[in-house]
């Protein structure tokens, strides 16, 4: 009878603490408030150069109530890489370009709130190692 209630009592604790971590980084996505502007193919790229008629260029928008910190990732065709962009202390109601050469328009997006000292982005590394899979 023991075993049955010390099984139960870790099984319980267990969902218990994926739960947390899954509210947890619920909490801290504040990407909902990066609302698209406009995105386009074949706009001007500082990035590319001769290639601009290749680049896919989107613009973003804070239309949040507070500062965010910002990561966004553009897939490259070439090779299926990703270009990452980071942008950090973006106030309300201001926006940000970003654009990559030869694009395949697939585009990831990570935002929290400027100072949250609960929550962090990922690095490009940790971006890198998760687009792979």
């Amino acid at each position: 009878m023991k075993k049955h209630y010390l099984i139960a009592s870790i099984t319980i604790a267990t969902i218990g603490i994926s739960s947390f971590g899954y509210l947890k980084s619920e909490e801290c996505d504040e990407t909902s408030f990066l609302k698209k502007i406009y995105s386009e193919w074949g706009a001007r790229c500082e990035k590319c150069g001769d290639l601009s008629e290749k680049s896919y260029t989107i613009r973003y928008k804070n239309e949040g109530p507070h500062k965010l910190d910002v990561r966004v990732a553009l897939q490259k065709s070439q090779n299926k890489g990703w270009q990452i962009y980071s942008f950090d202390g973006l106030s309300p109601k201001d926006s940000f370009q970003v654009c990559v050469c030869n694009g395949t328009s697939k585009v990831m997006k990570w935002a929290i709130k400027t100072g949250d000292q609960t929550c962090t982005l990922p690095t490009d590394q940790e971006i890198l190692r998760m687009l792979k899979q």
